[in-house]
């Protein structure tokens, strides 16, 4: 009678541990399937971002539309490529100063005044008084810019119209911050242009 007992104490334990495992079993099966129903929304979530990025980043490998400048900003830009530098953000860096009245003698160099004379020539004038400006002219395929002090001509540089353009395509938005600067020293120094300047 001991034996029977122990034998069916025996099989009620293995019969628990049985069923304690096949328990474990269903809820480690349940907890795997809850946590893949998630993740199985994660990746549409993931393929959407990296075809956004995908998109993104063939936007933005495409070529750029290129930027036509009108005749004004064309001016500017073989205005400040006169300048000195050895790069365009030099150029324009130099700009600044002059601009700002930084130079070494911003009575004859700092641009005070830009006017169109006959189309397109462009004339700036440069201090208070304007004793000295630039011409800028073009002439068919090419920009010529002339440097004059006291109405002598002291500076001369011709540049390719269509590489200006290629050149400066990409720096719109500071030809026309250098094209302001010059129009509020303007109203600023109540700067005009008399006949004889140019």
């Amino acid at each position: 009678m001991k034996k029977q007992k122990l034998i069916y104490g025996l099989l009620g334990g293995i019969i628990v541990a049985l069923a304690a495992v096949l328990l474990f079993l269903i809820g480690s099966y349940n907890t795997r399937q809850q946590a893949k129903a998630p993740r199985r929304s994660a990746p549409s979530a993931s393929v959407q971002y990296h075809s956004e990025k995908h998109v993104s980043s063939t936007q933005s490998s495409s070529p750029q539309q290129k930027v036509e400048l009108n005749d004004e900003e064309l001016a500017v830009a073989a205005y400040i490529n006169s300048l000195r530098g050895d790069s365009l953000d030099d150029k324009f860096k130099t700009f600044d100063e002059l601009a700002n009245g930084q130079s070494a003698n911003p009575a004859t160099e700092q641009p005070t005044i830009i006017a169109q004379h006959e189309n397109p020539t462009f004339q700036i004038g440069e201090g208070k008084s304007i004793f000295a400006w630039y011409i800028i002219e073009f002439n068919n395929d090419q920009i010529d810019v002339n440097h004059y002090t006291h109405g002598q001509k002291d500076f001369s540089k011709s540049y390719n119209k269509d590489e200006i353009a290629e050149q400066f395509s990409n720096y719109r938005p500071q030809i026309n911050a250098a094209i302001q600067k010059i129009q509020q020293n303007q109203a600023q120094n109540n700067v005009s242009l008399d006949d004889s300047d140019n």
